[in-house]
């Protein structure tokens, strides 16, 4: 038997569901969105045995062991830009961004384990080559990750990573149906759906931007394009289509009528810190969103993370699209 029931399909048929139900006592998190995930379904967090240091949402999981940690330690009272050069000298210099506890792990010894495979700058991905037979073409790392897993016990890995606004309750009801909490993970998707429908069509074809790092310049895709072409606004990039970095011209080319600032990680206050990284660029002033005065910070934890909260992105797109009051602790206007 393989070390692995690898579990990324959204339909578990119903005899797997009740023997997953009665082995999963103890689960590991390996990061943020996949901590907030299992919390909220489970209704809190007494079965999160171990979490990486980056989680902080519930706050309860902040005591819970770190399997995973950061080696790459960054002040964020440096600037966008410091920030970006540092992280990508790191990585050029082929140093592993992350440290796994694999010790910790085994004393752990857990029946479940949840990650990302989008993102290696948000956490280590739970890539699929860990859950199939070892070949030469993998990566170091990954042997080393495969052979550790592989040591364990029989065990079962969720991967997390949805790319769609659907996407994130529809994977997050296949786990719910992991840990025996099917009827949040439904709740969850209905939730959702509702907030997609109440969304559509309020963009009314305008033009609308998420900037998801100032400097250099990125844009969210993803979870973030999906929500912005549902509404019926337009984006620069596809519908789940990944975020990336794009030049200042093309920005003013597309002219936004909405502006949504909302740096991965960082919160409204720490963003306002250094607003004038994009509010000095030039022909600001000139674009629509700037002189209508539609602007906005957005907290990230709403936006980066793809979990339950992402659904205050929508409600907010909805808020802000009808010209309805919208919950300061999710955004603010940077013209108030």
């Amino acid at each position: 038997m393989n070390a692995y029931i690898w579990m990324d399909n959204p339909y578990i048929p119903p005899n797997t569901i009740s023997l997953v139900r009665a082995l999963v006592k103890r689960i590991v998190t390996t990061e943020p969105a996949s901590t907030e995930t299992i919390a909220y379904l489970d209704g809190g967090v007494d079965r999160i045995a171990g979490v990486s240091d980056k989680c902080d949402y519930p706050y309860e999981v902040m005591v819970k062991p770190k399997v995973v940690r950061t080696l790459l330690k960054i002040d964020e009272n440096l600037s966008s830009e410091e920030i970006d050069r540092i992280y990508r000298e790191y990585v050029r210099s082929g140093k592993p961004l992350y440290e796994i506890d694999w010790d910790l792990i085994e004393d752990i010894d857990p029946d479940l384990i949840v990650g990302q495979t989008l993102c290696s700058v948000c956490a280590f991905p739970l890539l699929s080559p860990l859950g199939s037979s070892i070949n030469a073409k993998m990566p170091a790392m990954v042997i080393k990750h495969a052979q550790r897993f592989k040591s364990l016990r029989p065990r079962m890995i969720a991967t997390y990573s949805p790319k769609t606004f659907l996407g994130i309750a529809r994977e997050a009801l296949a786990i719910s149906r992991m840990i025996g909490r099917e009827e949040k993970g439904l709740r969850m998707l209905w939730e959702f759906q509702r907030a997609l429908e109440e969304l559509r069509g309020l963009g009314n074809n305008s033009k609308t931007l998420l900037i998801e790092w100032l400097k250099p310049l990125h844009i969210g895709g993803l979870w973030v394009s999906d929500l912005i072409e549902a509404s019926g606004s337009r984006s620069i990039l596809r519908a789940g289509e990944e975020g990336r970095p794009v030049e200042w011209e093309l920005v003013k080319e597309f002219n936004p009528d909405l502006i949504l600032i909302s740096p991965c990680g960082l919160n409204i206050e720490r963003t306002v810190h250094e607003i004038d990284l994009i509010t000095k660029m030039p022909g600001w002033s000139e674009l629509n969103a700037v002189r209508s005065k539609r602007v906005y910070v957005v907290d990230s934890a709403y936006v980066s993370r793809p979990g339950p909260r992402v659904i205050r992105l929508a409600k907010l797109l909805v808020d802000l699209y009808t010209g309805s009051d919208f919950e300061k602790e999710v955004a603010i206007s940077i013209y108030d």
